[in-house]
């Protein structure tokens, strides 16, 4: 390159010309107008030869680095610029705020505030489709042993439907009416005499429930016998009982040993004589006059055997070739006020032979 240049620089510079440096610059002037211009003509230059220089070979192409995509310019961002706009925009928030507060105290002062109802969701009740449940066998299981409870059955009344037993105000044994006109006993004391028997007891066993002396009921004259002085003519009774000495007696004409003894207050209780085998008993007898009758057997206080029924209102007393059958009739009254005497002449009753 540097022989080029040298070449170049031959060519360039006239015939006749000197070189000269000013200030490392070099300047070139023809000698013509060299002290001034003399107004000749310029000496034509000189050719010269020129000698053909190669020129280098070229160096190998590269291939061009691609430019970056244009993008958004960069921000400019000048000292201070970014603190100003912090501020302008707080002081415009703060700016809104109030107002919208301001507004919205403006509005509310105008109208009431409406407050929505909520809105009730309802939703479509959903068929459950049918489950087939899997069988299962059950596990055996072992009862556990239990006691059953003891129950108390309830009381009921010995006495036919519709009739109820007497009122006895001091629990004695003896019904007020039966106090009261019967035996002369004060009602609302179980112990009239003071003896230490209950008065119904006292009557019970035949004795006069009102004094110590005269001391039974015969005595005292509360009660009579009734036998064969007291029957038919020519009549022999196979049996003697007590009876209260107020009430009275009446003789059945069809069979004069029968007797109905009738209380003022229209009770009744009636004496039966009926035969049977000597060598049958009460039992097998009274299962074939009366098949289901519920009798409990019992002894009088004579010594008698004797069946009487669960309301203690009919008894039967075997008397070997015959039965006495004594039964309580309460009437239209329906109350049970006599029973006491009822038991009283049962335990009264004093076999004969016929």
């Amino acid at each position: 390159m540097a022989e080029a240049k040298d070449e170049q620089s031959k060519l360039e510079t006239p015939a006749g010309s000197e070189i000269a440096s000013v200030n490392g610059m070099f300047v070139t002037m023809p000698n013509e107008y060299r002290h001034g211009a003399s107004g000749k003509l310029m000496a034509e230059p000189q050719k010269t030869e020129k000698k053909l220089v190669q020129a280098p070979a070229p160096a190998p192409a590269q291939r061009p680095v691609p430019k970056p995509l244009p993008g958004p310019a960069p921000a400019v961002v000048r000292p201070g610029m970014a603190t100003s706009t912090k501020v302008i925009i707080t002081v415009g928030i703060i700016l809104l705020t109030g107002l919208s507060v301001a507004a919205y105290i403006v509005i509310s002062g105008l109208r009431p505030v409406e407050i929505a109802q909520p809105t009730p969701i309802t939703t479509e009740p959903t068929t459950p489709e049918p489950t087939t449940p899997e069988p299962t066998t059950p596990e055996p299981t072992t009862p556990e042993p239990t006691t059953p409870e003891p129950t108390t059955p309830e009381p009921t009344s010995p006495f036919p439907n519709g009739v109820t037993p007497g009122a006895d105000t001091d629990s004695d044994g003896l019904t007020d009416v039966e106090e009261r006109i019967v035996y002369g006993t004060d009602p609302f004391l179980p112990d009239t005499d003071s003896d230490g028997f209950l008065d119904g007891n006292e009557v019970f066993h035949r004795y006069n429930p009102v004094a110590l002396a005269p001391g039974t009921l015969v005595e005292s004259g509360l009660a009579l016998t009734y036998d064969d002085e007291d029957a038919p003519e020519g009549v022999s009774l196979p049996y003697a009982i007590l009876y209260p000495s107020i009430w009275q007696t009446e003789v059945q004409e069809a069979n004069p040993l029968n007797v109905v003894f009738v209380a003022t207050t229209g009770e009744t209780i009636v004496l039966t004589v009926t035969t049977k085998s000597v060598d049958q008993d009460l039992q097998t007898w009274i299962r074939q006059q009366s098949p289901g009758a519920n009798v409990v057997s019992t002894t009088t206080k004579n010594g008698y055997d004797a069946l009487i029924t669960q309301d203690q209102m009919t008894a039967y007393v075997d008397g070997g070739q015959y039965v006495l059958i004594f039964s309580y009739n309460t009437g239209i009254k329906g109350t049970v006020d006599y029973l006491q005497t009822f038991q009283m002449m049962l335990n009264s009753i004093e076999l004969n032979d016929l």
